[in-house]
């Protein structure tokens, strides 16, 4: 995990010369929470920040409409996507 988060955030911060600015980890759902844990713990005191960005599972009164807007985010303005595998496979 920490090798993988140093890959991500080495690959973003120089988003000029990668040409890297979005980032989807395909996941089992019981381990969303941990991956996000996990990218802020070993990257709280770097300058850059990561943006995570993670799919509400929740029913709220539109899901699709506020899923589709956390991905819409993502894709405008750069990060990680938490994703689960089912969830990935509904969204393809």
């Amino acid at each position: 995990t920490v090798q993988v988060i140093a890959l991500i955030h080495t690959l973003l911060r120089n988003s000029k010369l990668t040409r890297v600015r979005r980032i989807m980890i395909l996941l089992p759902t019981n381990v969303l929470m941990n991956w996000r844990v996990e990218i802020k713990k070993w990257t709280e005191h770097c300058a850059y920040q990561i943006r995570i960005y993670k799919l509400p599972m929740q029913n709220c009164e539109n899901l699709t409409r506020s899923r589709l807007a956390v991905i819409q985010s993502w894709f405008n303005d750069g990060g990680v996507l938490l994703l689960g595998y089912h969830m990935f496979t509904n969204l393809v």
